[in-house]
C-alpha cells in the first residue's frame, strides 16, 4: 500500500473541502511518532473500498440531489462533491461536475486508495483507528447494502432517507458501531491513570512536553483503548460502569486555547471544552496523563487525470494564525453553556442539539463546522465521539502526551 512521508499521519476523505494555501509561511506540524503499531490494514482498506461504491452508486444510481442525501444523512462527503474545488495539474481549477462520468468514477475510486494509504500511516500512531475503520466497515456495508435495495425499488428520496435513517438507528447497527469500547474484564482501577497514581506526570514534565508543540486552536484529546489501557482515563464521568457491569470509557477532548510556552505556570487555564459542569476552561492539572494532542488541517486536492501513476495527490495545508484566533473566540461565546450526560438518549443524536448543548466532541465539531467549514465526525452518525474527530480528514496527530516519554 503506497503512503506518502508528507502525509503519513492525515486522514483524508472526500469531505474535500479543497482550498489555496492562504498563509504560505505556516506549515502542518511534522507529527511526532511515539508508539509505533503493527499494521493491520484490511478494515481500513475494506472501509474505503465500500465507501467509494456507496458514493458512486448514490451518484450514478439514484438520481437523488447529492446535498439532499447529504444532509440528511450525515455523509457530508457525497454533499461536498459539487462545490469541490479540485486543482489540475497545472494549478487550474476544476469543478467535480464538470468532469465526465467516468473521470468522477475515476476520482472517487482514486481516493479511496490514497486515504486508505493515509489512514493507515495514521493508525500507526494510534491502534483504536483500525477498531474504529472496522466499525465503520460494517456500518457502511450494512447501509449500502440496504440503499442498493431502495434504489432498485424505485424508492422517492424522502422514503429512502427514512428508511435509511430508521434502519442505521435500529440497536443492532448501534451496536456494531458503537463509541463506547468495551473494557473486557478489567476492575476499574487496574493499569490506568488516575488522579492518585503514582505514574501520572508533574506538571513541569507536562509541560515540557507540551511547550513549542501545543498551538492556539489545536485539540487535546483521551482515547480510550481495551487492549491499551495506559490510555485509558479513570475519571467520571468519562468511564463509567453501567448496570450491566461493563466499563465504558468515553474518552475526553478540549480546545487548546493559546500556545504552550515553558513559561506558562501551572495554574494557567489554556484547555477549554464541554465538561460536566458545562462547557467551560478546565485546569491543566486534570491533563497530568496520557493523550493525544492534534492539529486541525484544510486540504488541497490536485487532480491530473493524465498523470497515470498519480492521478490524486492530498496535501494538508495548515490553518493560519488568524482563523485560529476566530475558532478560540467563537469557542469562547459558549461558555457555561450545558452538558449533554453521556448516558443520556441525547448522546446519541448530539450534533442535533448543537448550540443549546454539547459533548465534549460535538462542542468540538460544533466550532470546526462554523469558523473552519469543516466536518470532523463519521458519516451516517448523528453524533460525534472523541475518536470521531481523530477519524476526522481535518486532523493530524502531532504529539501522543504520555509519561513513556519521560522514561
Amino acid at each position: 500500500m503506497r503512503s506518502r512521508i508528507l502525509l503519513a499521519s492525515v486522514l483524508a476523505a472526500l469531505s474535500l473541502c479543497a482550498c489555496t494555501k492562504e498563509n504560505p509561511t505556516e506549515s502542518v506540524t511534522e507529527p511526532v511518532i511515539v508508539n509505533v503499531t503493527p499494521a493491520d490494514t484490511k478494515a481500513i482498506e475494506d472501509y474505503y473500498s465500500n465507501w467509494a461504491e456507496f458514493i458512486k452508486k448514490i451518484i450514478s444510481e439514484s438520481g437523488f440531489n447529492l446535498i439532499d442525501i447529504a444532509v440528511k444523512l450525515d455523509f457530508p462527503e457525497i454533499g461536498r462533491l459539487e462545490d469541490l474545488d479540485i486543482r489540475d495539474g497545472n494549478g487550474a481549477p476544476v469543478k467535480f461536475g464538470d468532469l465526465s462520468e467516468p473521470e468522477q468514477t475515476a476520482f472517487i475510486e482514486c481516493a479511496a486508495v490514497e486515504l486508505a494509504a493515509i489512514q493507515c500511516a495514521k493508525a500507526v500512531q494510534m491502534s483504536a483507528l483500525y477498531r474504529e475503520f472496522g466499525f465503520l466497515n460494517d456500518l457502511i456495508v450494512a447501509v449500502s447494502a440496504f440503499a442498493d435495495k431502495l434504489i432498485k425499488a424505485g424508492t422517492s428520496i424522502d422514503v429512502f432517507v427514512d428508511k435509511l435513517q430508521t434502519m442505521i438507528s435500529r440497536p443492532m447497527v448501534l451496536d456494531v458501531c458503537s463509541p463506547f469500547p468495551a473494557v473486557e474484564e478489567q476492575p476499574a482501577t487496574k493499569g490506568l491513570i488516575g488522579f492518585d497514581d503514582p505514574e501520572r506526570m508533574s506538571y513541569p514534565e507536562f509541560i515540557s512536553q507540551m511547550a513549542g508543540v501545543a498551538r492556539k486552536g489545536d485539540f487535546a484529546i483521551i482515547i480510550p483503548v481495551a487492549d491499551h489501557p495506559e490510555t485509558l482515563w479513570n475519571l467520571k464521568p468519562y468511564f463509567i460502569d453501567t448496570p450491566s457491569g461493563i466499563h465504558h470509557a468515553f474518552g475526553h477532548c478540549a480546545i487548546v486555547m493559546d500556545d504552550f510556552k515553558p513559561e506558562t505556570s501551572e495554574d494557567a487555564e489554556l484547555l477549554y471544552g464541554a465538561v460536566e459542569e458545562g462547557v467551560n476552561y478546565e485546569s491543566s492539572s486534570t491533563w497530568l496523563t496520557d493523550f493525544y494532542l492534534l492539529e486541525p488541517v484544510n486540504l488541497e486536492f490536485i487532480w491530473d487525470i493524465a498523470n497515470t501513476d498519480t492521478p490524486l495527490r492530498i496535501e494538508p495545508v495548515a490553518i493560519p494564525r488568524p482563523e485560529r484566533d476566530k475558532f478560540v473566540t467563537y469557542a469562547k461565546q459558549y461558555e457555561h453553556a450545558s452538558f449533554i450526560n453521556m448516558l443520556s438518549t441525547d448522546w446519541f443524536v448530539s450534533k442535533r442539539l448543537v448550540p443549546e448543548k454539547f459533548t465534549c466532541a460535538s462542542f468540538l465539531w460544533h466550532c470546526c463546522q462554523n469558523v473552519y467549514g469543516l466536518d470532523i465526525s463519521v458519516p451516517f452518525i448523528p453524533t460525534v465521539a472523541p475518536i470521531n474527530v481523530v477519524c476526522s480528514p481535518y486532523t493530524i496527530i502531532k504529539k501522543f502526551i504520555t509519561t513513556e516519554n519521560l522514561k
